[in-house]
């Protein structure tokens, strides 16, 4: 019954490509977050359809107890009565407060698709799709690439100068892939390919400015871990740590790490119904999805054997 201003993705692009997990990049802002929304007040949440769709009372006081003992309300409950008569000042006000205040995205969006995957067990849905609401969950904390986990501000001017990927280093390895690359090596070439093989030459090469060595880790890192290359992106964070002057820029590390930890958590998920999945009733293009992400979500999580079986499989 609470009214909250919600929105409504109308066209998108993956012109900022695919990871290897099918997680697509838009150019611009990333619809992932406004495809699924959050009461503001019971934290129910679910894409646009589940609050058009019709519930039995039954159905709806599982639902309610159930996220009273899991997500309890975090503000107390507004007054929306439609039938009290309202002056046009009041209505305005209520308005603008529900536009400042009670919204869809209240919670962070990988909280959102969690909460909707737990729903979605509650309703008896299929492992698939209980799995791939969790697939969403770790895109949705890799796209927010840094999670404080004490929610305060770092020095995010230093931050955002440090973890930008025009850096010349970079660029000048950029040049050199780009021109040496082979046509045939660009057939499901994707952004966090290129990352990858120029953080393997930088890897090798000695940088002697420290000033220059930390923002080229540091922006190695950063980008990286947006594609959710989380292993390589651990070993620029500790070579940017020892580097002069890392201590400025402690709130990143922690923020970059915190949000692999969040991912990490919700591919485990994405791993255990996915898996169970394959018992059920897929169709072929369903199982050959399922069979990738499989393999994909191991290797993030480093279990190399198992990666390999489900490589193997496709």
């Amino acid at each position: 019954g609470t009214k909250f201003m919600a929105a409504i993705v109308w066209s998108t692009n993956n012109f900022g490509g695919t990871d290897h997990d099918l997680c697509p990049h838009a150019m611009g802002s990333s619809p992932l977050s406004s495809y699924i929304w959050g009461c503001p007040y019971c934290n129910f949440c679910g894409f646009s359809d589940d609050f058009s769709k019709r519930y039995t009372d039954e159905e709806k006081n599982k639902i309610l107890n159930w996220l009273k003992e899991n997500y309890p309300p975090t503000i107390e409950k507004p007054d929306q009565d439609a039938s009290k008569k309202k002056s046009d000042e009041e209505e305005f006000e209520e308005q603008a407060y529900r536009r400042s205040n009670l919204k869809y995205d209240s919670l962070p969006s990988y909280k959102r698709y969690e909460i909707a995957a737990e729903l979605a067990k509650l309703a008896n849905e299929s492992n698939y799709e209980i799995g791939k609401l969790y697939l969403r969950s770790a895109w949705c904390a890799r796209a927010n690439t840094t999670i404080a986990e004490d929610n305060k501000d770092s020095d995010n001017y230093e931050i955002s100068r440090l973890i930008d990927s025009r850096n010349s280093i970079i660029d000048e390895e950029a040049m050199n892939i780009e021109k040496n690359l082979d046509r045939s090596e660009l057939v499901g070439f994707t952004m966090a390919d290129f990352y990858i093989k120029i953080a393997n030459n930088i890897e090798k090469r000695e940088i002697s400015d420290e000033k220059e060595k930390l923002s080229c880790y540091c922006a190695l890192a950063a980008q990286l871990r947006s594609s959710g290359e989380n292993t390589k992106a651990e070993i620029f964070m500790k070579k940017a740590e020892q580097c002069k002057d890392s201590d400025k820029v402690s709130g990143l590390f922690k923020g970059l790490r915190n949000s692999i930890k969040i991912e990490r958590k919700y591919q485990s998920k994405v791993i255990e119904y996915l898996s169970a999945s394959l018992n059920d009733d897929l169709d072929p293009n369903q199982q050959l999805e399922v069979t990738l992400l499989l393999g994909e979500m191991n290797r993030r999580l480093e279990k190399y054997d198992e990666a390999k079986k489900y490589y193997s499989k496709l």
